[in-house]
């Protein structure tokens, strides 16, 4: 016989009383952590630790609850322990609804104290200054490649790079006029390059304009007349434009990576160490013919693939160039450990950036940037 709607109503509403008590009682022990952690003055915020929580979360999912959505979930329960140990506060690129923003968001969940900063430089000193603990700032993107606000503006910058997460986006045309009565599109270079071929077909002959969030164009655009933004869907319901197209990209399968970076001090001990850990670094090469071949070759002897390797003018002098580095690995492990003592023999200049762990990608084996190139 099969239950009445009141009985499976009561049913429902037992086990939410369950899980109310089954979080209390977890929040409890998160609280104790905090307070052991304070004991051994350890940051409150421990990414490979929660990246595990979240990982054991979905393996133990049976269904039919679906995966991100659990996922979410689970990563609100970890912000609101968090808040109770110690209220963080997260730095972004603004104003509020770009895809940095949402980012923030899906990494620190939505208990943390987020400030919107104007440009990534500003944002890199706030978190540098201690106004801030954490920054999480765009690195690279699928289609148009690297940010390099970011890359020169962690460069000598006395700060670690703390986890890495990837975003999907989808770009939206936002406005309030129809398409034919537009005559400028305000975005970020990032998201205009990365619509260029819509934009050609679609809107050729309106002006694009640059501007410092994809946000901020939305705002432009709102109190303009002819004017669109190309900026996600949160966005047009912050600022009241309407959603004229959606998934304007260029390519579906449009995702950007973030870094999270923090002062060295708030950086668990061996945090991404192991067979999923990675390590960014920055480095340049003497001035000689061959020369990075040469300090590239301990990676080759040691076996480790690089998954990045691009150069960016150093602007201490003409043609002079910086070199970033990626590969899995920690920093501390004894192989890495070897390659990073040959390198700061061989190099003018070594600075790494940070050792931490590999963000689940899209197939779950770590994201686009982490494949060799």
């Amino acid at each position: 016989m099969s239950e009445s709607l009141e009985e499976l109503r009561a049913r429902i509403d037992g086990l939410d009383a369950s899980l109310v008590r089954i979080l209390n009682e977890r929040v409890e022990l998160a609280a104790r952590i905090g307070e052991a952690k304070a004991r051994e003055d350890l940051p409150v915020v421990d990414p490979a630790r929660e990246e595990e929580v979240l990982q054991r979360s979905a393996e133990r999912n049976e269904g039919p609850f679906p995966g991100a959505a659990l996922r979410r979930i689970f990563r609100e329960i970890i912000s609101a322990s968090v808040r109770l140990q110690r209220a963080v506060s997260v730095a972004f690129l603004g104003p509020e609804a770009t895809f940095t923003h949402q980012a923030a968001l899906e990494v620190f969940g939505s208990s943390a104290d987020f400030h919107a900063y104007r440009t990534i430089r500003d944002l890199l000193r706030a978190v540098e200054s201690g106004g801030v603990d954490y920054g999480v700032v765009p690195v690279e993107n699928s289609i148009q490649g690297s940010v390099y606000d970011t890359l020169d503006g962690l460069v000598g910058a006395p700060l670690r790079i703390l986890s890495e997460h990837y975003l999907a986006i989808e770009h939206c045309l936002l406005a309030g006029c129809s398409r034919e009565e537009i005559r400028r599109v305000y975005s970020r270079d990032q998201a205009l390059g990365q619509c260029q071929g819509w934009l050609s077909r679609n809107l050729p002959e309106a002006e694009q304009v640059e501007t410092q969030s994809t946000a901020r164009a939305v705002e432009i655009a709102a109190g303009e007349s002819g004017a669109a933004a190309i900026a996600s869907r949160l966005a047009a319901a912050a600022f009241g434009l309407a959603v004229l197209e959606r998934g304007i990209q260029d390519q579906r399968r449009n995702h950007t990576r973030f870094l999270v970076v923090t002062r060295p001090e708030n950086q668990p001990p061996g945090d991404g160490r192991g067979r999923e850990g990675k390590t960014s670094l920055v480095l340049s090469v003497p001035d000689r013919p061959g020369s990075l071949r040469e300090v590239l070759q301990p990676f080759d002897e040691y076996g480790i693939n690089l998954s990045r390797l691009e150069s960016r003018p150093s602007r201490l002098r003409p043609w002079d160039y910086l070199f970033f580095v990626e590969f899995r690995g920690h920093e501390d492990d004894p192989t890495v450990a070897g390659v990073l003592a040959q390198l700061r023999a061989a190099c003018p200049f070594l600075q790494v950036l940070g050792s931490y762990p590999v963000a689940p990608g899209l197939d779950g084996a770590g994201g686009p940037a982490d494949r060799p190139r």
